[in-house]
């Protein structure tokens, strides 16, 4: 006897989501695909680098339990933006990477560059499936993170 499969698509649980690089052109197209499929996602934390109006949209959107923004100088902004919402607002280099080790079931990197070597190695070291789209951290250290792939026996998500 064949399963029901709409029961147990309905039943299914949504996969918890992180966007690094969100307010770039890959996390925007990313967080695209997620909004069109709100039942099958749940985001946990959305990153930027200093666009803190177009990432406190993006997480009031998704109701984004965090958003983190990359410069410091506009932490308040992001605050102010995010007044009222219950969406913690981080900032700096380092709470990009704590972001890329908040729970989660994919961690899509977007962040251009070699800036986004860091949170996504946390992200890997946190056992999240990683959806790489950032050729900058293969290129650059392809060893290191392949290594780091297989010791922490995570798969990759390919974007």
């Amino acid at each position: 006897m064949k399963p029901n499969l709409k029961i147990a698509a309905a039943e299914a649980k949504p996969k918890i989501v992180t966007i690094l690089g969100a307010t770039g052109s890959v996390g925007r197209n990313a967080l695209a695909l997620v909004e069109g499929a709100r039942e099958k996602f749940q985001v946990a934390v959305l990153t930027g680098n200093s666009n803190a109006k177009l990432l406190a949209e993006q997480a009031r959107r998704v109701n984004a339990a965090c958003a983190t923004i990359a410069d410091e100088s506009k932490f308040s902004e992001l605050k102010r933006e995010l007044q009222g919402s219950g969406i913690k607002a981080m900032a700096g280099q380092k709470a990009i990477e704590e972001a890329a080790t908040v729970a989660a079931d994919l961690v899509i990197s977007a962040i251009v560059g070699i800036a986004g070597l860091k949170p996504t190695l946390a992200a890997i070291k946190s056992g999240a499936a990683v959806g790489l789209a950032n050729k900058e951290s293969l290129v650059s250290s392809g060893k290191f993170f392949m290594e780091a792939r297989h010791h922490h026996q995570y798969g990759w998500c390919k974007t």
